[in-house]
C-alpha cells in the first residue's frame, strides 16, 4: 500500500471541501514541517478540524443576529442561497432547502424532510403512521439499533403495537402486520444483511401491510431505493429514514440531523400535499425541526450526495475487514461482507475466539499502539474521515472491539490492523 498517494488523495479532498465552503481566504496550512507519514496523516486530520470550525465559524457569524423569535416574520439565506422562511425558530421552513434532496423514482412521488436526529425522525414517522391509519395497528421490527428498540419498547401511542423478529427468524406470513420497521443491515453483534427476497416477498402477499419504515443509516446513498421499490407490486406507503450526521456531512459532524423521505403511488399525490403539511406541523409541535443555523452548515454542495465518500467509508471497512481474516484465524471478524462481499457496513467488531481474553487482548493493543505512536480515537459512532474504534459491551454479556475504519487507508489504519494481529497472537500467553 502507497499510503503517501493515499494521504495525497485525502488532502486534495480537503482541498476541495475548502472551496465548497468558500474558506480559501482564510485558512493557510504549512504540510512541510511533517517528518514522516504519520505526522502528514496526523496533520491532515487536524487541517480537517480547522476547516470544520472554519465553516461553523461562518454559518454562526451568519444566522447569530438572529432571534429565536423575530418581531416580524422573515425570509432569510443560508450562506449558499436556500431560503428559509422564519416566523418562529421552532417552526421554520426550509422545503427550499429540502427539496434538492429527494430522489425523484420513477412511479412513486413523495417529499423528504429533515429532523434534528434519527431518533426525533423515528418518533415523528411513528405518530404520523397513527394519524394516517385508522384501528389498532401491529407493527413487526426487523433490526436492533439500541435507540429504536428503547423507543419502541417505550412507545405509549394509543392502539399501536410492535413485535420483535428475532435475528434468526424469519417473517411468519401468516401473521398480519400493518407496518414494518426494518434494518437493511441490522445493527447488532452479528450485522447480519436482512434477507430482501423474504422482505419484498412478504410485503406483497400481505393483504394487511399499510407501510414500511426503512432505516438505512448504516448504508446511506448505497443502498439502492429505486432498485428495491421497483420490486413492490403493492399500493403502501414507504418512509426511507436515515441519520444524516454519520455518512453524509464529509465525515465533520457539523450537525445532528436526519432526512425522511416518503414515497407512494401518484394517483395519491393531492394526499401526500396534505401530508406533508401535516408531518410539517407535527415537528413543529415536537420541536424536531433543524434550526437556522444548522440549516446552514449543512447547505453546502457535499451534504448528503457525496456517494464516493460514503463508498470509500464502506469499501474501506470491509477490506479492513477482509484483511483481518486473511492474515489470523485467531479472531472473530464481525462485518456482513463475510458471508457476501456484497454486503456492507461502515464499521466492524472484533474479538479474540476465547471472549475471556479481551481484557488481555485489550491491554496487548494499547501497548502495541503506544509503541509506534499512534493515538486511535476512541468514540461511539462511525463515518469520520479517519479511523476510530471502541471496546463495547454488547448484550451485557460479552466485549468486542468496534473498528470504524473511516476513509483514510492511511498508517493508523495500518498499524492498528497489525496490532490487532499481533495482540491475537500473544494473548494467553502468560497463563
Amino acid at each position: 500500500m502507497n499510503f503517501k498517494v493515499e494521504l495525497d488523495k485525502e488532502l486534495d479532498d480537503l482541498l476541495d471541501l475548502k472551496i465548497h465552503f468558500n474558506t480559501s481566504d482564510h485558512i493557510t496550512w504549512n504540510f512541510n514541517k511533517a517528518k514522516n507519514l504519520l505526522e502528514f496523516e496526523s496533520s491532515i486530520g487536524k487541517f480537517a478540524d480547522v476547516l470544520r470550525f472554519e465553516w461553523k465559524r461562518r454559518c454562526f457569524n451568519h444566522t447569530e443576529k438572529i432571534y429565536k423569535s423575530p418581531s416580524t416574520p422573515q425570509e432569510l439565506n443560508t450562506l449558499n442561497g436556500s431560503k428559509v422562511n422564519f416566523k418562529y425558530e421552532r417552526a421554520i421552513n426550509y422545503r427550499d432547502w429540502e427539496d434538492k434532496y429527494f430522489q425523484d423514482i420513477d412511479n412513486f412521488m413523495g417529499f423528504s424532510m429533515f429532523f434534528s436526529s434519527g431518533m426525533g425522525a423515528m418518533i415523528n414517522v411513528f405518530h404520523l403512521v397513527r394519524i394516517m391509519f385508522k384501528g389498532t395497528l401491529r407493527g413487526l421490527l426487523i433490526g436492533d439499533y439500541y435507540e429504536t428498540t428503547m423507543l419502541i419498547k417505550n412507545l405509549s401511542i394509543k392502539d399501536m403495537e410492535v413485535n420483535h423478529l428475532n435475528n434468526k427468524s424469519e417473517i411468519n406470513n401468516d401473521e398480519n402486520y400493518d407496518f414494518i420497521i426494518l434494518e437493511p443491515v441490522r445493527y447488532n453483534t452479528f450485522l447480519h444483511a436482512i434477507n430482501e427476497d423474504m422482505i419484498v416477498n412478504y410485503i406483497n402477499d400481505s393483504k394487511s401491510l399499510k407501510t414500511i419504515i426503512i432505516d438505512y443509516t448504516l448504508l446511506s446513498s448505497s443502498f439502492d431505493k429505486e432498485s428495491f421499490m421497483k420490486r413492490l407490486n403493492k399500493n403502501i406507503f414507504i418512509f426511507f429514514v436515515k441519520s444524516t450526521l454519520k455518512l453524509d456531512q464529509s465525515g465533520l459532524e457539523f450537525a445532528n440531523s436526519s432526512q425522511v423521505s416518503v414515497y407512494a403511488n401518484p394517483n395519491l399525490e393531492e394526499y401526500l400535499v396534505k401530508l406533508r403539511d401535516l408531518f410539517e406541523g407535527q415537528r413543529n409541535v415536537f420541536g424536531s425541526s433543524l434550526s437556522f443555523y444548522e440549516v446552514c452548515q449543512l447547505d453546502y454542495s457535499k451534504f448528503n450526495k457525496d456517494t464516493d465518500y460514503v463508498g470509500a467509508v464502506l469499501n474501506n471497512a470491509r477490506n479492513f475487514s477482509k484483511n483481518l481474516i486473511d492474515s489470523t484465524s485467531d479472531i472473530e471478524v464481525i462485518h456482513p461482507s463475510v458471508l457476501s462481499h456484497t454486503n456492507h457496513s461502515p464499521f466492524l467488531f472484533v474479538r479474540p475466539k476465547e471472549g475471556r481474553l479481551f481484557n488481555e487482548f485489550k491491554q496487548y493493543l494499547r501497548s502495541y499502539l503506544s509503541k509506534f505512536n499512534v493515538n486511535i480515537p476512541c468514540r461511539n459512532s462511525f463515518g469520520f474521515r479517519n479511523i476510530s474504534m471502541e471496546a463495547v459491551q454488547m448484550n451485557g454479556s460479552y466485549n468486542v472491539l468496534k473498528v470504524a475504519p473511516g476513509k483514510i487507508n492511511g498508517v493508523k489504519q495500518q498499524v492498528l490492523l497489525d496490532g490487532i494481529i499481533y495482540s491475537t497472537r500473544h494473548i494467553g500467553s502468560k497463563v
